[in-house]
This record gives C-alpha cells, sequence and structure tokens, in this order.
C-alpha cells in the first residue's frame, strides 16, 4: 500500500506560480484575470509514491520557467471586447432609423412650451388678483360687523366711509355711469323735465355738460365729509339753487330723485360690475342719502331702505309719461354723454345707451326700441369688463382723477379754492397743467372753463356764480353746528 507523502507549507506555496514575465496572466487586465479557470493541482506521480519520497514526481521549477508557455484560449488585450459598452454597436443605426426633429416639429414643440408658460403666468395673475381684489370691502365688512345684524343703528358718518369703497375704490367707472342714467331717468317725469326746460339748464347743450359737472363737483365734494367746510357749503349752494324755482319742485320729485341716487348704484353693480354691493354697502347709500335729503328739507323720507325702493317703483309707475320735454332734454343729454364719440360711432353708442334703459323708461322719453341684438351685445360687454376687471387687474391706488383736487392758496396761505385734477365731458375747474382726456370727453382745460379752480359756495350756473355765497357759507355754517346735536334725519322723524 503506498502514501502519498504530503507536501509541506513552502511546497505548496511554490506550486504552479510561474514567473512574472512567463505568466500568461501577467498581462491581462483585473477583468480578464477573473475569468480564468485555475489550475488544478497536479497528481503525484508513480515513481514518487512508489519510492516514498515526498518530492518525488513532482515538476522541475527550472524546467518549468524555461518551457515555453501553455498555449492559452484567452484572447489579447487588444482582442478583448470593450465591457465599457457590450451590446452597443447597434447605436450608430439609431440615427437612420430616428431621424432628428423637423424645424415645423421644433416649432410646434416651441409652442406647446410657450402656450404652457402662458396658461401657468395667467394662472397666477388670477390668483393674484383674487387674493387682494376683496381686501378693501373684506376690511370693511369686519370693521362694521356689528351692523350687519343691526344696520339701524348705523350713522351717516359710518355709511360714509362704507360707500368710500364702492364709490372711490372698487367700482367707481360704473358707479359714475350709473349716476347719469339716475339722473337721465329723473328727466322722465314731466314735472322735472318742464322745470329744466324752463331754465334752459339742460334742454341747452351749451348748459347741459357744465350742469352735469357741478352735479359730479357737489357730490364728491359730499364724499368728503358732509360736516366738513366743503361737504356743507356744497350742499348749502345747492339747497340755494333749488330754492329759487320755489313750488315749481315738488318734495316727491326731490324724493324720486335722491331715491335714483340710492338704487341705481346697487341695480348696475348687481347687473354688470366685477361684484354685487354687500348689504351694508346698500344699507350705507340709503343711510347717507337720506342724511343728505333731510338737510335738503325733503319730507317725509320712508324709514327703510325696503320702504323707500317700493314707493320709488310705485312712483314711476304713477308718474312716467311722455312729454315733449321729456324728449328735449334727453336729447340734450345724449348730446353731452356722445359729445366725445366719433361720428360713425354715435348712432350705435346712442342705441347701447337706450337699450340700458327699461321699456317704461324709454316710453316716457318717446324713444324707438334699439335693435334687439344691441340688448344682448351691450350688457354682454359691461359684464364681460367687469369680469376682466374681477380676475385681471388689480385694486386701483389712487383715486379716480375726477374726483382728487389741489387747493389754491393766496399769499397768506389760506385755500381759496379748487383745481379738480380730471373730468368727465368739460373740464370745468380743471387745472390748465393736467391733459385733455376725461371719462367722457376730450378738451383742453382752460378758457371758459374757469381753470382757476372752484368755491363750493359758487358753484351753479354762471349767472348765478356771485349770488348768495354769505347766505350759503352761513346755512352752512348753520348745518354743522346742527348735525353735531342731533342727526338731521333723526330730527325730522322725532
Amino acid at each position: 500500500m503506498s502514501l502519498t507523502a504530503p507536501r509541506s507549507s513552502k511546497q505548496r506555496a511554490s506550486i504552479d506560480v510561474p514567473a512574472p514575465d512567463t505568466c500568461p496572466l501577467a498581462s491581462l487586465g483585473p477583468a480578464s484575470r477573473t475569468s480564468v479557470v485555475p489550475r488544478p493541482t497536479p497528481a503525484l506521480s508513480n515513481t514518487a509514491t512508489a519510492s516514498g519520497h515526498p518530492g518525488a514526481g513532482l515538476e522541475n521549477p527550472e524546467r518549468r520557467a524555461s518551457s515555453p508557455p501553455a498555449p492559452s484560449s484567452l484572447p489579447s488585450p487588444a482582442e478583448a471586447p470593450d465591457s465599457a459598452s457590450p451590446g452597443f454597436d447597434h447605436l450608430d443605426k439609431l440615427n437612420l432609423t430616428f431621424p432628428p426633429p423637423t424645424k415645423q416639429a421644433q416649432r410646434t414643440m416651441l409652442y406647446l412650451i410657450g402656450a404652457a408658460v402662458a396658461i401657468a403666468l395667467l394662472l397666477h395673475r388670477i390668483w393674484a388678483v383674487r387674493q387682494v381684489r376683496y381686501l378693501r370691502v373684506s376690511d370693511c365688512e369686519l370693521k362694521y360687523a356689528h351692523l350687519i345684524k343691526n344696520p339701524e343703528k348705523m350713522t351717516y358718518q359710518e355709511a360714509n366711509e362704507i360707500m368710500h369703497v364702492s364709490q372711490l375704490w372698487d367700482m367707481p367707472w360704473l358707479t359714475t355711469i350709473s349716476l347719469s342714467f339716475a339722473l337721465f331717468k329723473t328727466y322722465a317725469i314731466p314735472t322735472i323735465s318742464k322745470v329744466l326746460c324752463k331754465s334752459r339748464e339742460l334742454s341747452d347743450p351749451a348748459n347741459a355738460a357744465r350742469r352735469a359737472e357741478d352735479t359730479a363737483v357737489t357730490i364728491t365734494e359730499f364724499l368728503r365729509g358732509l360736516d366738513t367746510e366743503r361737504g356743507a357749503q356744497a350742499l348749502a349752494r345747492m339747497n340755494y339753487l333749488h330754492s329759487r324755482y320755489g313750488s315749481l319742485i315738488t318734495n316727491d320729485d326731490m324724493l324720486y330723485t335722491l331715491s335714483l341716487f340710492i338704487f341705481e348704484p346697487i341695480a348696475f353693480a348687481e347687473k354688470y360690475d366685477w361684484r354685487p354691493m354687500t348689504l351694508l354697502e346698500q344699507e350705507s347709500r340709503y343711510v347717507f342719502w337720506r342724511e343728505i335729503g333731510a338737510r335738503m328739507g325733503i319730507k317725509n323720507i320712508p324709514p327703510t331702505r325696503e320702504a323707500l325702493y317700493l314707493w320709488k317703483e310705485g312712483y314711476a309707475k304713477e308718474n312716467y309719461k311722455y312729454s315733449p320735454d321729456n324728449r328735449a332734454v334727453g336729447d340734450a343729454t345724449f348730446d353731452v354723454f356722445l359729445r366725445a364719440i366719433p361720428g360713425p360711432f354715435k348712432s350705435f353708442a346712442r342705441q347701447a345707451s337706450i337699450a340700458l334703459l327699461d321699456d317704461q323708461t324709454r316710453e316716457a322719453f318717446g324713444y324707438e326700441r334699439s335693435p334687439e341684438w344691441i340688448y344682448k351685445f351691450v350688457p354682454a360687454l359691461l359684464i364681460a369688463r367687469g369680469w376682466v376687471v374681477g380676475y385681471f387687474l388689480l385694486p386701483r391706488l389712487k383715486t379716480p382723477k375726477h374726483i382728487e383736487t389741489e387747493e389754491i392758496k393766496n399769499d397768506k396761505g389760506e385755500v381759496t379754492a379748487f383745481q379738480r385734477l380730471g373730468f368727465l365731458f368739460e373740464p370745468w375747474y380743471v387745472s390748465p397743467k393736467v391733459g385733455p382726456l376725461g371719462v367722457f370727453g376730450y378738451h383742453f382745460p382752460g378758457v371758459p372753463w374757469h381753470p382757476e379752480g372752484y368755491e363750493p359756495s359758487r358753484l351753479g350756473p354762471e349767472r348765478l356764480r356771485e349770488t348768495g355765497v354769505e347766505e350759503v357759507k352761513k346755512n352752512a355754517a348753520e348745518m354743522i353746528a346742527k348735525a353735531k346735536v342731533c342727526p338731521f334725519f333723526a330730527a325730522t322723524t322725532q
């Protein structure tokens, strides 16, 4: 029985380690070495087994080193495939299968990207506008939250401040339009149009624009505060001018005019503007103008807004009747309203204005009904304008120019007059440095429109400019003193 002699550790370490310069693995990279199958350990020869010598049968290292290396089936580094990109030889053929995009495709892609960016900017604009559009009215509702459930406790001072939100900031343009239509609708009552025709204040186009501007200035002074010197003098001046007509102007006619100044802006905002007036704003208009009516000496003012509205509707139904005076005043007013409209468009503008009148009012003036498409187009245009304002235009930072004024002072620093910074139809009392563009007109300020400014105590027709000035100032001072004790409306209802 022959035993295989165990190999020493040195022998095991020297087995199968070829010289570095002859090792076929020496020239291969790490990736090639890892793929080589290890050579099995050589078996002992029979001679070594028979003799029992531990080194018998082993291969001579010197002979192994001098012998040529065994042929290897491994490829040379030059023949080895590129392991960094195996299987991607077909990439060069991709361009033949997928040609580069054409110019038309590139343009289409740019259009799509541009459209996506535009839509994103548009949505961001809408979001930004809606975040701030309701700030003023929300702050007002929060400040006067105690009046929402108890509007009867609202004072005329609070009503004036609440009114500012809609009339001066949120919807001044449409409010101005609605007040113009409010005045226009009063001319559908024969007793009113007869007085105006007799005075030639509105039947003559030369005077109609002046009266419209004086009315706008007077209302603006009211908004500055009924108890301010300017506001009180403007109201006292209006009373003085009305007093010259005596009994020709009836109490009901004045009350009806007052009611239109309350409800027409509410109706226009509900139909056409970017938001309706809140109940608090509606009540404020009633409370504020109710106090003005009491200071005008109007009697039997209904104690609530709802009661006044019902009275207004009934009065119009009974008193709207056609009269030639109605038509004469209406035509003169249209001439003023449409003066800045280019000739080819005046007919359409007139038809559009008539379309905003209800049938009862239109028939009282004797106007024909406008084409049916105008009754759809004009309201749609106003609604679209309100939608644009509500979703795309940020809230205004300044009040309208025709409301703003500058003080004129003498050498002693005393205020002697006020110059307007804008106008509606004609530049009455407007500073010469203001441009020619008004809300509804185009004129360069200057003579004969009193560019030196106005005094509230001298407003009105030119022929009455210097009359009743001291009386007006005296009545205004008494009005302020009396209001400190009790509001006029409360005093007239007790």
